[in-house]
């Protein structure tokens, strides 16, 4: 596995992104990370565990790069 795919997970986005953000209700929060975690490859799955063993609780999987582009992609027409 690559550094630059364990270095995507780790890199948290601030609370407000220089992207703008996705706003995502409360209510489907818990669907689009289920939907997302379906949708890595192994060396995705592989990298999202590491990151989230590495931080602990200060992984946040709504904040993280890849979680976010994941979304804006979904989010397009």
């Amino acid at each position: 596995m690559s550094n630059i795919n364990l270095i995507y997970f780790i890199e948290m986005n601030k609370t407000e992104t220089s992207k703008g953000g996705a706003h995502v209700p409360d209510t489907s929060v818990g669907t689009l990370k289920q939907d997302y975690l379906a949708s890595l490859d192994d060396k995705e799955t592989i990298a999202y565990n590491i990151a989230k063993t590495l931080m602990g609780t200060l992984f946040t999987l709504e904040k993280s790069n890849h979680y976010l582009e994941w979304l804006d992609t979904r989010n397009k027409p």
